[in-house]
């Protein structure tokens, strides 16, 4: 089927109600030609098992918050919503979602990626952290004097060995990292760039968007402005018109996230700004309706 709405819950919408695939314009002549070879060949995506949504945050600059966001996702996820996560953190130098999460880092992600061929669902039982009952990461804290550099076919091997094991795989990316491994972020996924209100992280929208590319049927772009109205932000007029285009989600400033977020997720859950911002970025990511304001009445009589 072919249309002009880039809608991911039409797109949702259609495929449940059997649709093969739909394709806005303007069409992209190889998705469209596997798709067809797929059908064709009898090999299409509703014979094979579903793998796990894929979803990368990539902080476009540093502070944003973009770790928080991606912790704070999963751990919802996982013990609201009752799915399997897994959290993928890629900064080996950092393990800041471990310190969120309160675990303790291991080497297991640079392990995955000095040897792809060592990966299997083995290695990922004995490396993996269990953070939560239905939550796990991958984290490391690598010394500061030993360089790694992430290749990117490692990194495309471990995501399809951990989607085939999960429901959701977040990836929180830096974006150091993400430059060397842009054919990562063109897998079937949404990929979450996160900035603040500064000038510098409108700029960073507006390039990362273009490099990114144009949303297709399978993979998307979301901008979620954390931090919005602190201190230094540009006015919204002007931050709208550098980054090229509005955001898909806003989490107002609060000084107590900031506050909350070297506590760990049991402070930051506490934060309401940033949990009404994730609760509205999960129901867009399983492809859910947007509650509907409810009316003065039905706020009084419940």
């Amino acid at each position: 089927m072919i249309g002009d709405r880039n809608d991911i819950i039409l797109y949702r919408n259609l495929k449940n109600a059997g649709v093969v695939e739909y394709f806005f314009k303007p069409l992209v002549r190889d998705v469209v030609k596997r798709t067809c070879n797929n059908v064709l060949t009898g090999n299409n995506k509703q014979s094979t098992p579903r793998a796990a949504k894929l979803i990368f945050v990539v902080g476009l600059r540093g502070g944003v918050g973009a770790t928080t966001i991606a912790t704070n996702a999963a751990w919802y996820l996982a013990e609201v919503r009752q799915r399997w996560v897994m959290l993928a953190d890629l900064d080996l130098y950092s393990g800041d979602a471990a310190l969120q999460l309160d675990v303790s880092p291991s080497h297991a992600l640079r392990e995955a990626f000095a040897k792809p061929e060592r990966v299997d669902k083995l290695f990922i039982e004995r490396g993996r952290i269990h953070a939560a009952e239905r939550l796990d990461l991958l984290a490391s804290l690598e010394s500061l004097g030993e360089p790694f550099t992430i290749d990117e076919s490692a990194v495309l091997s471990l995501l399809g060995k951990l989607q085939q094991r999960y429901r959701f795989v977040f990836v929180d990316l830096p974006v150091r990292a993400a430059i060397g491994i842009i054919r990562v972020l063109h897998q079937p996924s949404t990929c979450l760039l996160v900035s603040n209100g500064s000038l510098a992280s409108a700029r960073e929208v507006a390039r990362w968007r273009a490099r990114i590319g144009a949303n297709t049927p399978e993979r998307r772009t979301l901008h979620i402005l954390n931090m919005s109205g602190a201190p230094g932000s540009l006015p919204k007029a002007e931050f709208l018109r550098a980054a090229g285009q509005s955001p898909d989600i806003i989490i107002p400033y609060d000084r107590e996230i900031a506050v909350a977020s070297n506590r760990g997720i049991t402070a930051t859950q506490k934060c309401a700004s940033l949990n009404q911002g994730i609760v509205r970025l999960l129901r867009d990511l399983m492809g859910e309706p947007e509650e509907a304001p409810r009316s003065m009445l039905s706020r009084i009589f419940g």
